[in-house]
């Protein structure tokens, strides 16, 4: 009998901790997702990536030479901030919550994520040309599906 109230105590304790962690992450995919507004310095493709090449260059060390972690970390601050928050965040919840409901946070997280690429697309599309937010696109779209 005391095996089975602290069974359900533990189990009435991890889905208040489930309900909780889902909350933070639907609460933190909305402001970094949904509402997120780019700045300059986001959409400032395919400049960013040609001046993130030109100091691999300058720096005078080869990838070899740089450490796997460093060099990680510049590919994943290459990324849209929608995407890297995404990620994230699904990374996190992937085996804490039960299946069903991390499909649902996902897919509302990757559909949002779809409406800020989109959007950034345009706004590339209108500064820079239609090739280079094609580019854009295909590029963070290969990476949202290769990560999830």
């Amino acid at each position: 009998p005391t095996t089975t109230a602290a069974a359900r105590a533990i189990s009435t304790v991890i889905e208040d901790a489930q309900e909780r962690l889902i909350f933070c992450a639907t609460s933190s995919l909305s402001k970094e997702v949904t509402r997120f507004k780019a700045s300059p310095a986001d959409l400032n493709y395919p400049d960013k990536l040609v001046k993130k090449a030109e100091t691999k260059s300058d720096d005078g060390k080869t990838n070899d030479e740089d450490d796997a972690i460093q060099r990680q970390m510049q590919i994943y601050e290459s990324w849209y901030p929608p995407i890297r928050s995404v990620l994230r965040i699904l990374s996190k919840i992937f085996r804490v919550v039960e299946a069903r409901v991390f499909e649902d946070i996902a897919l509302q997280s990757v559909q949002s994520c779809s409406r800020c690429l989109k959007d950034a697309g345009s706004y590339i599309s209108k500064r820079k040309g239609i090739m280079h937010s094609d580019l854009f696109l295909v590029k963070h779209l290969l990476i949202l599906g290769e990560q999830l």
